[in-house]
């Protein structure tokens, strides 16, 4: 899971322009995965996956 993190916050900072490594990783990490559980996604590329589609008009 570090690395599908890494990829993740490179993935996003890319897509949003926002810089997930400004945060308190441990913080950041346990509410994006109460996101994911949430939204029944299974793992980060999931999330970046979907983001992908829906910032590519």
């Amino acid at each position: 899971m570090p690395q599908e993190y890494n990829e993740f916050i490179i993935q996003i900072k890319k897509l949003t322009g926002i810089d997930l490594l400004l945060y308190k990783e441990a913080q950041m990490k346990r509410r994006l995965i109460s996101l994911y559980e949430k939204k029944a996604m299974l793992h980060f590329p999931i999330i970046t996956k979907r983001l992908k589609r829906i910032t590519t008009f």
